[in-house]
């Protein structure tokens, strides 16, 4: 067998040397697009990680990351006051749940943003802040904290989690609503708090624990901080829905993609179809993120482009259908002013002609070669919001 194989690779040397010569030398104009892709280079702020990896490794230096700009004072005094009489005796994971208790109930539920101490100042917050605030918390503690953040979720159209290091596993805790789901149908501090790569596997997994039933109150005082866990209450939010366990299981199940950790990257696909049409649109240019962050087709923006402090990069990765030929114009509308712009990087049948920019947008003037292009809309540094997104033909 292995003989007829150097025979038919000897007969047929010179159409294999031509196969490889038209690979390398059809590679060789998107050279510099495949190095920047997939190399890690600082100077673009760039790490775009292979996220079956993060799943499960072990801690990296950012998980115990606090930023210099945090009052560690305010901090300290906020550590003391959920561990009045210190912390040493308790458990990793007693330690998160006494955190987690503290961050639901202190920070009322409005939107805010900000330093981890800011938002303690203000006493309030949303899914983002909240999660944050828990991690710094955790992490001045001594323990590896990172970010799980959903996106596309059916009803609420994303949310931030978080999880803590320890036993040489991570765990999910959900600072927002103070629960966690555990192994056994009991806290009994014999079983498991599961990770939000547990349950994806097993939406099912585990029975869910609640462990304040002050959430968002503002007023956290000592029967807060010794509240009992419990098997969590099927009203406990019934802003939300009259069965909080399946309604936050359906969300985490729903969601795409899931992010884990700060220095990773994740792909949210857009799917335009222009064929026999002149424009697509997401949202409107009005001021508010709010109608692409909710968009319905969950294949078709975010809110968000690029990365920023503690939360992991976003990217969008179109494919457009259009006729062979079309010269389209992509218009990213922004937050604020471009200073770092959008980089395409193409995959598939698609040619970047022009960058041009306003105040406020960037407009990517490309041309179809077959449908479906391919091709990803990066910010290499920093960040920005997203107000909406234009595609007109020209």
């Amino acid at each position: 067998m292995v003989n007829k194989i150097f025979r038919s690779i000897k007969t047929n040397k010179v159409w294999i040397f031509r196969c490889i010569l038209i690979l390398i030398l059809a590679a060789i104009p998107f050279y510099g697009e495949i190095v920047y892709f997939f190399s890690k280079n600082p100077r673009h702020g760039l790490n775009i990680t292979d996220l079956l990896s993060k799943k499960n490794q072990a801690p990296v230096e950012v998980n115990y990351f606090i930023d210099p700009k945090e009052d560690h004072s305010l901090l300290d005094k906020k550590i003391a006051e959920i561990f009045p009489e210190g912390s040493d005796s308790y458990t990793p994971e007693e330690k998160s749940i006494r955190v987690m208790q503290f961050v639901t109930v202190y920070l009322k539920h409005q939107n805010n943003a900000g330093t981890a101490t800011e938002i303690l100042h203000d006493g309030y917050s949303i899914c983002g802040g909240k999660s944050y605030v828990f991690r710094i918390l955790v992490r001045k503690l001594g323990l590896p904290a990172r970010y799980v953040g959903l996106h596309y979720t059916p009803s609420q159209g994303g949310h931030d989690l978080a999880e803590v290091y320890y036993d040489s596993a991570w765990h999910l805790f959900d600072p927002t609503y103070g629960t966690f789901v555990y192994s056994g149908p009991e806290y009994d501090k014999k079983g498991k708090i599961v990770s939000m790569d547990q349950l994806r596997s097993n939406p099912n997994t585990g029975f869910m624990m609640q462990t304040t039933d002050d959430a968002w109150s503002g007023n956290y005082t000592a029967e807060d901080r010794n509240y009992i866990v419990k098997p969590i209450k099927k009203d406990l939010f019934p802003l939300f829905s009259d069965d909080f366990d399946q309604y936050w299981r359906t969300e985490v199940k729903s969601a795409f993609p899931v992010a884990y950790g700060s220095d990773s990257w994740v792909s949210v696909p857009i799917d335009a179809d222009l064929l026999g049409k002149s424009n697509f649109t997401i949202g409107t240019q009005d001021g508010s993120h709010t109608d692409v962050s909710m968009h319905r087709n969950r294949y078709e923006g975010y809110g968000v482009l690029g990365k920023s402090r503690d939360t992991p990069g976003v990217y969008n990765t179109w494919s457009l259908k259009a006729e062979p030929g079309s010269k389209l114009s992509i218009r990213y509308w922004a937050s604020k002013p471009l200073f770092s712009g959008i980089r395409l990087i193409p995959l598939r049948s698609v040619r970047l002609e022009a960058i041009e920019r306003g105040a406020n947008y960037i407009d990517l003037k490309i041309q179809i070669l077959d449908e479906p292009a391919i091709f990803i809309a990066i910010v290499p540094e920093g960040s920005f919001v997203i107000y909406s997104v234009e595609v007109t033909k020209q």
